[in-house]
C-alpha cells in the first residue's frame, strides 16, 4: 500500500490522544491499540492511572523530565554557580506557577536574561539596576522572572520608578525624531534641560515634560521642512503648527516663552481662534463616527462609543457619558432615543446596529445607512 492508503484509517485516540490506526471500542470511542486492548495501567514514575497508549510514563512526569533535563542543559551555560542556582530555583518556580507542560516547553526562552544578569552582574542585582539596564517594556516581557525574582526577595518593583523611567523612554525617542548634531535637536536638547531641572525641583511631573517636549520637536520639524536653516520658527510656522492642532496651544506656551526669553524669537501665541477651533473639533469627531459607521463590529463597547461620540456630534454633550454601562435605547425612525436628565436625544444608528438593547429580536430595528448619512 501506498503511505495514503496505510495511514487512510489513522486518527487521534480519544484516550491517549496519539495518532495511530484506530478502532471502534464498545463504548463508542475510537482507540488505538494498546488502549484498546490494555485500557489503562499504572504509570511507572508516579503510579497515577493512564491510558496505557502512552507507554511507561504518563504526560506529566514525560513534561516533567523533560523540564528537569532542559534546566541541566542549560546550567552548563552559566559560568557561576549562583547564577546556574538561581536557574534551577526558578525553573522549580516555574513548575508550580504554570504547570509541568508549560514549564518543559518555555523554560529555554528565559536562559538569555539569566545569562545577560550574570554577565553584566554576576548575581540577581537590585530592581533599580534591572530597570536602569532594560527598561520597563523589556521587564514586562520577562513577567515571569521577575515575579520569581519578587517571590525569593531578592528585588522589589518601584511602580514610581518604572513609570519614571517609561516616561524617560518616550523622551528619548521625541529626541531622536531630529537629527543629533542639527542646530533643531541643539535647540530642543536645550529646552529639554529647562524641562528636567524643573522636573528636578518637583514643580512639573515628567510626564508634564514628555507632553511639553512632544509639539516643541513637530514645531521644530516643521522649519526643518522649510528648509529655514537658522532652527528657530517663525512666527507663521508657529501659526501654521497651531492652525494644524489647536490642541497643542497650552501645550507649546511654554516653548514659545523659551524661545522669546532665551534666545530671542520675535514669535508670540496667536490669539485663540474659537471658531476653527470648533470647526476642527468637529470634523474630528466625523472622521470618528464615519470609522465607526464602516468599521464597528456591533459589540456592547462599541454600541457604547457610537452613543458617546454621537451624542456629542449632534448634541453637543460630553463623550464620556456612557462608558460603564449601555443606556436603554427607546425604538425611533431611522433609529433610537436616548433620555438623559429627563430629556431625549434622537441619534442615527449605523447598519451594524441591527437589534434595539432591551428588546426581543423580533422588536429589533435594522438601520440602513449609506455612507453619505
Amino acid at each position: 500500500m501506498c503511505s495514503k492508503c496505510f495511514t487512510a484509517e489513522h486518527g487521534t485516540c480519544e484516550a491517549c490522544r496519539r495518532h495511530r490506526k484506530l478502532q471502534l471500542a464498545s463504548s463508542g470511542q475510537m482507540l488505538c491499540r494498546k488502549c484498546f486492548i490494555y485500557g489503562t495501567h499504572p504509570c511507572t514514575q508516579c503510579g497515577r492511572s493512564m491510558p496505557a497508549g502512552y507507554g511507561s510514563r504518563c504526560e506529566r512526569c514525560y513534561w516533567r523530565s523533560l523540564l528537569e533535563k532542559r534546566v541541566r542543559l542549560d546550567r552548563a551555560a552559566f559560568s557561576t554557580q549562583v547564577m546556574a542556582e538561581h536557574f534551577t530555583s526558578f525553573g522549580q518556580w516555574l513548575l508550580t506557577e504554570v504547570g509541568e507542560n508549560k514549564a518543559g516547553l518555555t523554560i529555554h526562552r528565559y536562559l538569555l536574561f539569566f545569562i545577560e544578569i550574570e554577565q553584566q552582574w554576576g548575581d540577581i542585582p537590585e530592581y533599580a539596576s534591572l530597570l536602569g539596564r532594560y527598561g520597563a517594556a523589556r521587564l514586562r516581557r520577562m513577567l515571569l522572572p521577575m515575579r520569581w525574582i519578587e517571590s525569593i526577595g531578592l528585588a522589589t518593583p518601584n511602580e514610581t520608578a518604572k513609570t519614571e523611567d517609561s516616561e524617560r523612554r518616550r523622551v528619548a525617542v521625541i529626541q531622536e525624531k531630529l537629527a543629533p548634531r542639527s542646530s533643531e535637536r541643539k535647540l530642543l536638547d536645550s529646552y529639554l534641560k529647562v524641562l528636567l531641572d524643573r522636573f528636578s525641583f518637583g514643580k512639573i511631573a515628567l510626564v508634564s515634560v514628555r507632553l511639553a517636549l512632544r509639539p516643541a520637536a513637530e514645531l521644530l520639524s516643521t522649519s526643518i521642512e522649510d528648509n529655514q536653516g537658522s532652527g528657530l520658527p517663525s512666527q507663521a510656522q508657529l501659526n501654521a503648527y497651531l492652525a494644524k492642532k489647536p490642541g497643542q496651544r497650552a501645550a507649546i506656551s511654554g516653548f514659545v516663552r523659551y524661545l522669546r526669553e532665551v534666545h530671542g524669537a520675535e514669535v508670540r501665541l496667536p490669539s485663540a481662534n474659537k471658531t476653527e477651533v470648533k470647526r476642527l473639533r468637529r470634523k474630528n469627531l466625523e472622521a470618528e463616527l464615519l470609522a465607526l459607521m464602516r468599521h464597528g463590529d456591533g459589540s456592547e463597547p462599541c454600541k457604547r462609543y457610537w452613543i458617546s461620540v454621537a451624542l456629542t456630534y449632534f448634541h453637543g454633550l460630553r463623550t464620556s457619558l456612557y462608558k460603564n454601562a449601555l443606556p436603554a435605547v427607546v425604538p425611533a425612525e431611522e433609529g433610537g432615543v436616548i433620555v438623559w436628565d429627563n430629556r431625549e436625544y434622537w441619534l442615527p444608528f449605523p447598519q451594524w446596529w441591527v437589534t434595539i438593547p432591551g428588546l426581543g429580536e423580533s422588536q429589533g430595528a435594522v438601520v440602513e445607512h449609506s455612507p453619505e448619512h
